[in-house]
């Protein structure tokens, strides 16, 4: 994208936003939608073509001054916000289970997702339906579905499908839902879909070398995988509010991003090692699953490699603009989800007042403390509304404990991938004992601060931590000028310095 395109993205960015906050509130159906959508898009279509020399030829187009071509942007980001939400809203009213949805006893499926667990035994994943039965009746059947059941005991991932039995229930957005009493997996639907899941079986099965603590950890912060909620460690990690670092998201992503550049740009060259690291992370991305968070920082990164590879530069919070336009066009399910809605406040608040907030503290403690707590501290305040909401608490302990934990976290990572990639002889079988003992520190250190109490935010707090973290640093002008503090831990979609807004360094993000 050229650059002079760039200040284009946040308005339409804005538009989106708009669109989900009414989308939010309002309970409308799919055709009243494309109703509305269709009744906008012959205006827009003409005010478009109306203002496109001026919105793409205007001279100083950064400033976007003319306050009609914003509202143009702005409606074509409600517009196209609009219209991937109406194809699924569709598809939940077009879902067909064959036969009346009351008779059906059995159902057919493939996995489009690896089953997630909810609590104990339980667990969820989305699917396609395929067939259904009922008493002497047998039909075909299509739609997604979103299936729930227990005791998923023999191999199941995405792309297996599944026999099952057990009853429909509709949801309150037409949705269908799919309760399982029995499950019989049969074939896999694409043989690399196996390959996979085995992967990452194999995978798994080298991180038994360690101790279950050291399992459970490692389990949920390479493969994504919770085994067990109750350990120790996983239960510290939450007390004291850092168990977003153990969600995959871009932290993952950096670090592996940054690794691969680094062992291979002296050998291929920058250009190669950057494709090199993009193809890697995409592996990643592929073998773990599609996570909403991981997808969002695998989009910044390839926007961000290739305007880097061709001497382009735009701001941060414009690739995080176009990043989250991309991704709620591509993948308008995830819109809604915990994990995106997390993912892209956490980020905005970094990218707007945790900079700023960090140039502040930076006058009264060391910059590398300064960065770690103001970048800390705009993540919870910008998700604080939500994290308010969804879970009733909040863990002021997280603004510190991020401090000691994120790089050991970092360090837990690349012990746990050698741990996976080596094998168990001579002096790697140290690896295990070494990660042994780091997550037995990490356990100690978390619990220090799982002490400190958790608060009942109310109605007024997180709006007022909002405020404080993110809108009032942003407004913090007199130092605009001056070099933002480098993170502790690079990010190649934060700025490296104050005058370019580019990033010169690449490397892992706080995992939001």
């Amino acid at each position: 994208m050229r650059q002079k395109k760039w200040p284009l993205i946040p308005p339409i960015a804005l538009g989106g936003t708009v669109y989900l906050l009414l989308d939010a509130f309002s309970s409308r159906s799919a055709y009243l939608y494309l109703i509305t959508a269709t009744a906008l898009l012959i205006p827009l279509i003409l005010l478009f073509s109306y203002n496109w020399k001026t919105v793409y030829l205007k001279p100083q187009l950064r400033r976007l001054r003319d306050a009609a071509e914003i509202l143009l942007l702005v409606l074509m980001g409600l517009l196209i916000f609009w219209g991937s939400q109406a194809v699924v809203k569709i598809q939940n009213i077009s879902a067909s289970t064959g036969i009346r949805m009351e008779s059906v006893r059995e159902a057919r499926f493939v996995l489009l997702e690896d089953p997630s667990p909810v609590r104990g035994n339980l667990w969820v994943a989305d699917a396609r339906l395929l067939e259904t039965a009922g008493m002497n009746i047998q039909a075909g059947a299509k739609g997604r579905v979103t299936v729930f059941g227990q005791f998923l005991e023999a191999e199941s991932g995405a792309g297996r499908v599944i026999q099952t039995s057990g009853e429909f229930a509709l949801a309150e957005d037409n949705s269908l839902r799919w309760f399982c009493t029995t499950i019989q997996p049969e074939n896999w639907l694409l043989r690399p879909l196996a390959w996979r899941y085995h992967v990452l079986y194999v995978m798994s099965t080298r991180l038994e070398a360690a101790s279950r603590d050291t399992f459970t950890f490692l389990s949920a912060l390479i493969l994504g995988r919770r085994i067990d909620s109750g350990s120790r460690l996983i239960r510290n990690f939450k007390d004291a509010g850092c168990i977003h670092l153990l969600a995959l998201s871009g932290f993952h992503v950096g670090l592996i991003a940054i690794a691969i550049r680094w062992l291979t740009k002296g050998i291929l060259g920058i250009r190669a090692a950057s494709i090199l690291s993009l193809i890697a992370i995409l592996t990643y991305l592929l073998l773990i699953g599609i996570r909403p968070s991981l997808v969002r920082a695998v989009i910044m990164y390839g926007l961000w490699n290739r305007d880097r590879n061709r001497g382009f530069k735009a701001a941060p919070f414009q690739y995080l603009c176009l990043a989250f336009i991309i991704q709620s066009v591509l993948f308008p399910r995830s819109v809604y989800t915990l994990s995106f809605l997390l993912s892209y406040t956490a980020l905005a608040g970094i990218l707007t007042g945790g900079l700023r907030l960090s140039v502040l503290l930076s006058r009264c403690i060391p910059k590398q403390l300064a960065s770690i707590i103001g970048i800390g501290f705009a993540a919870q305040g910008a998700s604080m509304p939500i994290v308010g909401t969804v879970f009733g608490v909040w863990r002021p302990a997280a603004i510190l404990s991020a401090a000691f934990l994120t790089p050991l976290t970092a360090l837990s990572m690349a012990g746990g991938t050698l741990l996976m990639l080596m094998p168990q002889k001579g002096i790697f079988s140290y690896i295990a004992v070494f990660m042994n003992n780091l997550t037995e520190w990490m356990a100690v250190i978390a619990g220090l601060f799982s002490q400190i109490p958790a608060l009942q935010p109310g109605a007024i707090l997180p709006w007022l931590l909002l405020a404080s973290a993110v809108i009032l640093p942003y407004t913090y002008r007199s130092h605009a000028n001056a070099t933002e503090p480098q993170l502790p831990c690079l990010n190649p979609c934060l700025p490296g310095s104050a005058r370019d807004s580019t990033a010169q360094t690449l490397g892992a993000e706080l995992s939001h």
